[in-house]
């Protein structure tokens, strides 16, 4: 459900080719509403909160398969995505397991795809129940609980401190009422 940019796959294996030892390039995803001049609100928050590469590649060690390149020799140093195990997860988990190789991972502001916001609270709620199943089931087993499961999904459904911030600070985002709005979701 991605577009890419014209340029998305010269800049992707441009960025693969200038440095050493990189493990994987993750590119900048772009959110886009249905609608530009009456994007919903689930879209808004989309728009604010999905898909933060950078952090994603620099703080957690992964990037996305929304917009990620690699090297044939990486899956054959560390394997596979492990879609037998995790509903949700697999690109954080083989990312992490990049990084833990001693390979590089690097953000490519320039490489960018457009990825379709979810539009309804139902869509984003399948995404959360989704993305905190896979979370859970990465745990070990001796670290799986249902409350363990409730933390994630619960983690996920709250609007953090952190959408307040990125909603005030996203130019896209331009009306005191729709950052109002996606903080609370309302």
């Amino acid at each position: 459900d991605c577009i890419s940019a014209r340029d998305w796959i010269e800049n992707g294996v441009t960025a693969l080719l200038s440095g050493s030892n990189l493990g994987l390039v993750g590119g900048y995803v772009k959110i886009f509403p249905r609608d530009d001049a009456h994007p919903t609100i689930t879209e808004l928050h989309e728009m604010v909160m999905a898909f933060p590469q950078e952090k994603y590649i620099t703080e957690y060690k992964f990037s996305t398969t929304a917009n990620l390149f690699t090297f044939k020799h990486i899956f054959e140093a560390v394997g596979t995505f492990n879609a037998e195990k995790l509903k949700s997860g697999g690109d954080m988990e083989w990312g992490q397991r990049v990084a833990s190789r001693g390979y590089t991972l690097f953000y490519a502001p320039n490489v960018c795809v457009e990825h379709p916001a979810r539009y309804s609270l139902a869509q984003l709620y399948k995404k959360t129940t989704r993305v905190a199943g896979g979370l859970y089931d990465g745990r070990p087993p001796d670290q799986q609980s249902f409350w363990g499961f409730d933390k994630y999904l619960l983690k996920g459904l709250m609007p953090p401190i952190r959408t307040s911030i990125r909603a005030s600070m996203n130019p896209r985002i331009t009306s005191l009422f729709q950052k109002i709005q996606i903080v609370f979701m309302v």
